[in-house]
């Protein structure tokens, strides 16, 4: 009886390990990450560009190890270091700081992959520290699902007191914003995971998008020579916007799913939003000359 209960615990206690640590760490030297950046006016212009993120090297600070990120432009471009770096735990979480020579600037948790359903949290990126925006997100599902050629633990976050995701992270990998941004939603640019490499084999590509690399434009998303402004952002029940074109506008919501679609017939439109939930939106405004992207922060 005795043998059968320490055999019980034994089991316990190595489920309990084996649950606490994370299956794949997401600090890999030969991991890459091309993340699809979106300018947008009225600070940027409009057009699309790819920044490929890998790990360029190592430090130590206070006894632990961080890892220093670089990033690249291109295919044959060589990484440059960021002055950010990154270091995890095996119980999942993912600290990020900034790094100038031999001094902290600022520093914080990103990820935490221990979290359960309704938990929260506000994750530490590498603008985070400039923004105005302090976001506080809660987890809404904890799953598993095959994503970058294997199963791997997801968690789906909104915002908080919302039921409407608006950012996907996966173990191993990150968030679907891109590994250095969770949680950050800027109005004049935005940033989503568009190709992920291990080994330099391509292990998933985001295919709303022809290819991995964009240099500003894009034949599929050439930059707009017309006004457009969107406003107010974020907005609550109405949006408006202005255009010199006549055209079609889409709004997406973070599962990519077209939600809603409206004519642009004047040079300024009404549009309802009474019935989206609160979130981040993708609008998608098209014209005879190309297609514009925009960020919708929807209260």
């Amino acid at each position: 009886m005795k043998k059968i209960i320490c055999i019980l615990a034994l089991t316990l206690i190595f489920e309990t390990v084996l649950f606490s640590q994370v299956s794949e760490y997401m600090l890999d030297t030969t991991k890459q990450w091309n993340i699809l950046n979106t300018s947008s006016p009225p600070w940027g212009g409009d057009y699309c560009s790819t920044i490929a993120y890998k790990i360029i090297g190592d430090t130590v600070f206070n006894n632990e190890q961080y890892f220093k990120i670089g990033e690249g432009y291109s295919q044959t471009s060589a990484y440059t270091y960021t002055g950010f770096i990154m270091r995890e735990d095996s119980t999942g979480k993912v600290y990020g700081a900034t790094f100038c020579d031999t001094t902290f600037q600022h520093q914080g948790l990103m990820y935490d992959f221990s979290l359960n359903v309704g938990d929260t949290i506000t994750p530490y990126s590498t603008y985070g520290y400039y923004s105005s925006w302090d976001l506080n997100l809660e987890v809404l599902k904890v799953d598993t699902v095959y994503f970058a050629n294997k199963y791997r633990k997801r968690m789906v976050l909104g915002f908080t007191g919302s039921t409407d995701s608006c950012e996907f992270w996966y173990e191993g990998i990150g968030s679907k914003l891109g590994l250095i941004y969770p949680g950050l939603f800027m109005f004049d640019s935005s940033h989503e995971l568009l190709c992920y490499f291990k080994s330099d084999t391509l292990l998933w590509h985001d295919f709303n998008y022809p290819n991995c690399w964009f240099n500003n434009v894009n034949t599929n998303y050439v930059s707009l020579d017309l006004s457009i402004s969107i406003y107010p952002n974020p907005a609550s029940d109405r949006l408006s916007i202005d255009t010199e074109e006549k055209g079609m506008i889409e709004i997406i919501n973070m599962q990519g799913q077209i939600i809603e679609t409206k004519s642009l017939t004047e040079k300024s439109n009404n549009l309802d939003l009474s019935n989206l939930v609160s979130g981040v939106y993708t609008l998608r405004i098209k014209t005879d000359r190309g297609i514009a992207i925009r960020k919708l922060i929807k209260q």
